[in-house]
């Protein structure tokens, strides 16, 4: 084996399907000739015991452990005996990460892992990087995601735009159901504060023309926080009580709070698009939990033939780069959970199908692609229209923009940047004495 390559084993917490994140990770692993084993962690809902999972990787070696989010934090006792305590352990977060600590319980257990040097942990949020600090003492690392470059890559040159619309969005909606289902069991206080939340997220999608930004929809903890404010004194007493003796409503709620703080962000700017031009959805429609097309139709106000709906349910993972080769510009909004960075996949993936994005612009994407000439910016609903219109009456622009991204990716955005810095987190030696938000 080269020197230069290692074993890493991948602990994957799906079930069934390989999680998506860790596929492009070994993918990348694999083309560079590293040895590479994903190890399942889950038996059908129950994770399966430490001692079968050292049995599986005690005969690979592994020279790197590598996970999202909370998936191997269960098991910190066997991390912490031999052989594995000397073995670096890189905890990837690609979401908001106090919910899913703190939800399962599991908040002690990363305060360990902040005196340890072989657990790495990247955040790809500033604002959660700090979060991280004050709540667990974890000095994080910046980290964003990337494409597979194999996988997204633009059309052949004689193809323009597979489908008629020239806007698309790739993204879904959580269903109302989905919502209801959260907050319905909800004790008197919380669901009088998801109720402030939604009155205070409905408000902002019909003011949409009057200045709102996506940015001005907080994420989940700050939405919480101000929608407190607005409760009756009684219902504001009750919410630390009924969080305290419920935690898995405490989860519900919080995860009801960013799921309708996703939506409008989403519905704002898709309500705007239509008004310019049709528009194509590409979306994951059977997904537990996702909005179905009458439900898109209904939020978005349009029964006829200008919006269409294409249900991706099922679909290959490898065939998703397909989806980029429609239109001539991808629209997005950021989720709420982003603050400074978070930035999701979509932007990566559209920069590596050489397609021009319009999305709102956090500090963190500035420092990713150049606004207006690798991606195309707004500043609030109304600027998402001006600048959509101005996009699309200028499609050799889109072109260029399209190409300039495809160049930057293969610059810095690979999933190729990404593994080398975790190499350089693995040689500094796990040491870290101020946190990175930058």
């Amino acid at each position: 084996m080269n020197p230069s390559l290692s074993r890493w084993a991948l602990l994957d917490p799906s079930p069934e399907h390989e999680d998506f994140t860790l596929r492009q990770l070994r993918l990348t692993l694999e083309r560079l000739g590293h040895e590479v084993r994903t190890i399942r962690l889950v038996r059908g809902k129950e994770l399966k015991p430490p001692d079968e999972i050292a049995a599986v990787l005690r005969p690979f070696s592994p020279q790197r452990l590598v996970w999202t989010s909370t998936a191997a934090l269960p098991y910190f006792d066997l991390w912490s005996g031999a052989p594995w305590r000397s073995v670096p352990k890189i905890v990837l977060w690609f979401d908001e990460p106090v919910t899913r600590v703190e939800c399962i319980g599991l908040g002690e257990v990363m305060k360990r892992t902040a005196g340890r040097s072989d657990f790495l942990h990247g955040i790809w949020d500033g604002y959660w990087r700090e979060e991280a600090l004050r709540r667990w003492g974890i000095h994080s690392r910046p980290i964003h995601l990337a494409a597979d470059e194999v996988e997204y890559r633009p059309p052949p040159s004689f193809v323009t735009h597979v489908s008629q619309e020239k806007i698309v969005f790739i993204g879904m909606l959580h269903s109302a159901e989905s919502i209801a289902k959260l907050v319905e069991p909800l004790s008197r206080g919380l669901k009088a504060l998801a109720t402030a939340i939604r009155v205070r997220l409905d408000e902002a999608v019909r003011h949409s023309d009057m200045g709102w930004t996506s940015g001005e929809i907080p994420s989940w903890d700050i939405l919480w926080r101000d929608a407190e404010t607005e409760l009756q004194p009684k219902e504001r007493c009750l919410v630390p009580i009924e969080c305290q003796r419920e935690p898995l409503a405490l989860c519900s709620m919080r995860y009801a709070a960013w799921a309708m703080a996703k939506n409008a962000v989403r519905i704002r700017i898709l309500r705007k698009a239509l008004a310019i031009a049709p528009l194509l959805v590409f979306t994951e429609q059977k997904h537990l939990g996702h909005a179905r097309e009458a439900e898109w139709r209904g939020l978005l106000g349009e029964p006829g033939s200008h919006f269409r709906v294409v249900d991706t349910s099922g679909m290959n993972a490898e065939r998703l780069g397909d989806l980029y080769h429609h239109g001539i510009i991808h629209i997005q909004a950021t989720d709420p959970q982003s603050v400074r960075g978070g930035i999701p996949y979509r932007v990566f993936q559209t920069a590596a199908s050489g397609r021009a994005l319009l999305t709102d612009l956090r500090p963190e994407l500035i420092g990713c692609f150049e606004p207006g000439k690798e991606i195309l910016g707004y500043s609030s609903a109304d600027d998402f229209a001006r600048e959509l219109s101005a996009a699309l009456a200028d499609p050799d622009r889109l072109n260029e923009i399209g190409r300039a991204a495809r160049r930057r990716f293969e610059r810095e955005h690979t999933w190729r940047h990404r593994l080398a810095t975790m190499e350089s987190w693995i040689a500094e030696g796990g040491s870290r004495k101020q946190p990175q938000n930058s």
